[in-house]
């Protein structure tokens, strides 16, 4: 479904950052996907990944900052390029 996702986001907004952001890390008896999966797939499509718990709130403000500088770092490279 991700795959999806991330193609129909595509579609509207254009080339964007991804950032793969897993929850309910507190839950590790009950998680779908382990954190292996996750960063094979987020390298499989050249994103970063975030593993998080909002319940704890862990990891949670650095996946905000994190998309923050991912964005942040394509506006850069695309104003070096000339393509602001």
């Amino acid at each position: 479904e991700l795959n999806n996702w991330i193609g129909e986001v595509s579609k509207v907004a254009g080339d964007i950052p991804v950032q793969i952001i897993a929850n309910k890390v507190d839950l590790v008896a009950d998680m779908e996907f382990d954190e292996d999966e996750v960063r094979r797939y987020s390298d499989s499509i050249r994103s970063s990944y975030v593993m998080t718990s909002a319940k704890t709130g862990e990891n949670v403000e650095s996946a905000f900052d994190r998309m923050a500088r991912n964005i942040i770092d394509r506006r850069v490279e695309a104003s070096s390029d000339g393509a602001v």
